[in-house]
């Protein structure tokens, strides 16, 4: 197991960040109002893109960790839940380590299968 040492507020930062970031392009991109601001959205819509966010920062990390068992899922749902109070919805609460692994279900498959192939290569 590859275990991954950040603390939670650090997770935090680079989630909210990134947040900010995915919200501007879409707003760009015109599926909101580019005078409008993350603290406006409703809880789901503000889900969606803290999941989006999660999903680009994780994609980042190099595919030897996303092929191995690692503690990822923990990491993101202890970030998600600090968003509650950042963002005042305490169903970020309820996000648990199960809703972690299965948002990161696509990236294991895809890095996994990266893997198998190179082993492949090898032999």
């Amino acid at each position: 197991m590859i275990e991954i040492k950040i603390p939670t507020a650090a997770a935090v930062v680079l989630l909210t960040q990134r947040m900010h970031y995915e919200f501007n392009m879409r707003a760009k991109a015109g599926q909101y109002d580019v005078g409008s601001s993350l603290e406006n959205l409703s809880f789901y819509e503000i889900l969606e893109i803290a999941e989006s966010s999660a999903i680009d920062i994780v994609s980042l990390l190099p595919a030897d960790i996303m092929a191995e068992k690692n503690n990822l899922p923990i990491i993101i749902s202890k970030a998600m839940n600090a968003l509650s109070t950042i963002f005042d919805f305490k169903e970020f609460e309820n996000y648990t380590e199960d809703k972690a692994k299965a948002l990161l279900k696509p990236l294991v498959k895809v890095f996994s299968k990266i893997d198998d192939k190179n082993y492949s290569l090898l032999n």
